[in-house]
């Protein structure tokens, strides 16, 4: 069945979501109520909050954990997390370093600047959506002045 040792899961727990106090496994499917999520059984158990960083608050319902889970099988947060790579397979980094050498010439943080941009807008659709469309622009928006700060006109 599950791997729930590696988890440090209880083994009646089938059901996970987070709430403002942290993320709790269920045995019964929860439901969202005003602030917490509330289960038939009112059994909940705290479990670690580092676990499942996909699951949020914002979710309308809780997640099942899928009886052949497997810990070693997650996707790499730290390196490679999926919402840097596209439909293809291109890593966000790629795009980056194929592009952001063009921008040297006009100084270090039009770099910063212009990398942040890319990153914000590649990822938007798989994480924050909106709000990294704004921090693209906002990136965008302070590249423009430190290129027309270095009395560009024309790129």
């Amino acid at each position: 069945m599950l791997k729930k040792d590696k988890l440090d899961l209880p083994e009646w727990g089938s059901w996970v979501a987070r709430d403002a106090d942290g993320l709790y496994v269920y045995e019964f499917k929860p439901k969202k109520g005003k602030e917490y999520w509330h289960s038939a059984s009112g059994i909940a158990n705290r479990i670690d909050r580092n676990l499942f960083p996909e699951i949020t608050w914002a979710d309308e319902e809780p997640t099942y954990i899928d009886p052949t889970f497997n810990l070693d099988e997650q996707e790499d947060l730290v390196n490679h997390p999926s919402h840097y790579f596209g439909v293809l397979g291109l890593e966000v980094r790629d795009v980056q370093e194929n592009f952001v050498p063009k921008y040297e010439k006009y100084g270090a943080m039009v770099v910063c600047d212009i990398k942040d941009s890319i990153k914000y807008l590649l990822r938007a659709p798989d994480k924050n959506g909106l709000e990294d469309l704004y921090k693209a622009r906002n990136m965008i928006d302070h590249a423009i002045e430190g290129v027309e700060a270095k009395g560009v006109v024309k790129c």
